[in-house]
Parts: C-alpha cells; structure tokens; sequence
C-alpha cells in the first residue's frame, strides 16, 4: 500500500484497489478495516469492508448508527445488499428520528420509500416551511442553519 503519513487508512486509490482486487483483500483483515472507519465515524467506507467480508453483524452495526442519526443514505447503503436488513418498521423510525434531527430531506425520502402518505405530507410541509421559493434547506437548530449567510456587502468590507 502507499505510504500515507498523515492517516491510519489507506489512500483513495489504496482503498479502491482493495475493494475491487481479491488477490489484495486475502492480505488485509477486511473486519478490521471495516472497524478502524466505523470507530472514526466513516461508515461509508466501513460498509465497503464489511460487505466485502459478508458481516452481517457489523452490516448491522452501521444500520443501527444510520437509524440513531436519521442517516436516509447510510441506511439506502446497508439495504442496497438486501432489502430484508431494514423493515418497513426501520424506514419509518428513521423517517421520524430525521424529522426531529431536522434532516427533513431524509425524512421525506423515508416516509416516501414505505409510501407512508400522511407522515410523508407533513415532513414535506415542514420542509416546504424552510425551503418555500429555494429558502434555506435545513430547519432552525440544526447546525446549517446555525450558520450566518455572507452578504456580498460584508464579504466585501473584510478584504
């Protein structure tokens, strides 16, 4: 592998390289692997190692992580393999958990995968609260929309 002085993980290529060649996967403990990116908080690449190793117990891991964030993408990522891993039960959880992160984008997409019409109209309506006309996209507390917008004006006035 290429030496990557400043992480633990390997490189971008290093790491496709592992996903796609199996020669290189029996020199690596893809569990592990999969481990030190769940324990750093980078599920994404922690469900590329625990799909190439079929671990479905730490496949689980990351699901339970997506649910407890209102992750819609992580948890579209850990059914992908298999729809079975996420119950209809699970999808409207994680529906309701977003509505209350303020990730209602998330919500919308997992109320609208169930076809969970009433709870999928109220996350849009709450969204549509936000983003009426293309306003700001996330809801008041989260940390986006903590975040003050730059006038041209005060951009301006700082150099």
């Amino acid at each position: 592998m290429t030496a990557n002085l400043e992480s633990p993980f390997p490189t971008a290529i290093d790491k496709r390289d592992l996903i796609h060649d199996a020669a290189k996967q029996r020199n690596v403990d893809l569990p592990g692997m999969g481990d030190a990116f769940f324990d750093a908080g980078r599920l994404s690449e922690a469900l590329d190692f625990y799909h190439l190793g079929s671990d479905l117990e730490r496949v689980r891991r990351v699901k339970d992580a997506s649910l407890a964030a209102g992750d819609y993408f992580m948890l579209a990522r850990v059914a992908s393999r298999d729809q079975a891993l996420v119950s209809e039960a699970e999808w409207e959880q994680l529906g309701d958990l977003a509505v209350g992160a303020g990730r209602l984008h998330d919500a919308v997409a997992a109320f609208a995968r169930i076809e969970a019409q009433a709870k999928l109209e109220d996350a849009r309506a709450k969204l549509e609260e936000f983003q009426p006309g293309g306003g700001p996209l996330h809801a008041p507390g989260s940390v986006q929309a903590d975040l003050e917008p730059v006038s041209d004006s005060d951009a301006e006035g700082a150099e």
